[in-house]
């Protein structure tokens, strides 16, 4: 059974809702579709989800023999590229994290 030591008092709403009532509230989880329009900003984020081993990264992949492929690595380029990261930072205003380096 769960404790709550700090008789923390949690309430389910509709996400739709959520971005509004964090003014009302202490915190609350909301997720990209609803932050985002809501203009929620990565810099007010208390906690971030990591990207490793979520099901919900997003991987540039290609048929086995086309990684040298000039096309795909053109595309890895710019999707790693610092003018690319940058864009999606302002874009998403910190709310998504930037594509990286190679899967392991």
């Amino acid at each position: 059974m769960a404790t709550n030591p700090k008789n923390l008092k949690f309430q389910e709403l509709d996400a739709a809702t959520l971005p509004r009532a964090i003014d009302e509230n202490v915190a609350g989880i909301v997720n990209l579709t609803y932050a985002l329009p809501a203009g929620l900003t990565g810099s007010e984020q208390i906690y971030k989800e990591s990207v490793e081993g979520t099901k919900y990264t997003n991987l540039l992949a290609t048929k086995k023999g086309h990684v040298s492929d000039p096309s795909i690595q053109a595309l890895y380029k710019v999707l790693t590229s610092p003018e690319t990261q940058a864009y999606i930072n302002k874009q998403y205003k910190g709310l998504i994290t930037s594509a990286s380096g190679p899967a392991e």
